[in-house]
This record gives structure tokens, sequence and C-alpha cells, in this order.
């Protein structure tokens, strides 16, 4: 059965799909909530607080169109932290290339509130820096 977060966060990739912004339940991220880019983008910047999830977004939104998020994978760790395998498609803006990609989010949670998320390329790299196999 499905932990409380994760059904929160599954709730919340469900609306990031269906409108192209992540929700604003105040309760799931936390005051001092933290989202780190994967190093392979933007030299791996951290966003501070509940509106990381927004600016991430605007700023993928400057370099790519039509940005779509499907989470198609949700992985309760033992220690607690929650992996969501995303696939990401979209469009380049100046190139019009289509890109598909896996991803896989890290959360971590203090409670109900989710203190930090970060973002990997792939499922295998989010999993082995868990000390978890795929």
């Amino acid at each position: 059965m499905a932990s409380t977060n994760v059904k929160r966060l599954r709730a919340g990739y469900e609306g990031l799909a269906a409108t192209g912004r992540w929700p604003s339940e105040p309760a799931l991220l936390g005051p001092d909530f933290e989202l780190h880019q994967d190093p392979f983008f933007d030299n791996a910047r951290t966003f501070c607080g509940p509106d990381a999830p927004e600016a991430l977004m605007a700023l993928t939104a400057e370099s790519f169109s039509d940005v779509t998020l499907e989470a198609e994978r949700f992985i309760e760790a033992p220690a607690g932290e929650i992996v969501v395998v995303v696939r990401v498609s979209g469009r380049g803006q100046a190139s019009g290339m289509a890109i598909e990609r896996e991803q896989a989010h890290v959360w971590r949670f203090e409670g109900e509130r989710a203190r930090e998320m970060t973002v990997h390329g792939r499922a295998v790299e989010a999993l082995r820096a868990l000390g978890l196999d795929e």
C-alpha cells in the first residue's frame, strides 16, 4: 500500500501533467524546501522555497516548449525517501528538436512536509545515491 506522501506526490505530478504547473498545496512543500537540479543541466542550480518547482519550470520553458513530465513509478526507500521515475519530453525552442528522457526525482520528507527534491538523470543513479539497486 502506498504511503500518504506517495499519494500526495502522485497527485502533485498528476496536477503538473494536467496543467503544466506544480499544484500549490502548501502542506506538501515546507518553507525551507530545496530543489536540486541535475548537474547535467544548469550547473546543478538549487531552487529554494515552496515556489521552487515553479521556478524550475519557468527556467525550463526558456529553452524548451511543450514540456511534459509524466511520473511513471514511485519507489519508497527503506529510509523514507521516495524516488519518482519521470519521463520528460519537450521541444527545443531554438532547434525545434524533440527531446525525451528519463529522470528520477528523490524526495526527502520531514513528517508530512517535503524538505528536499534532487533531480537525477536516470533512475539507476537515484537508486545508487540511496544505496539501493533497481
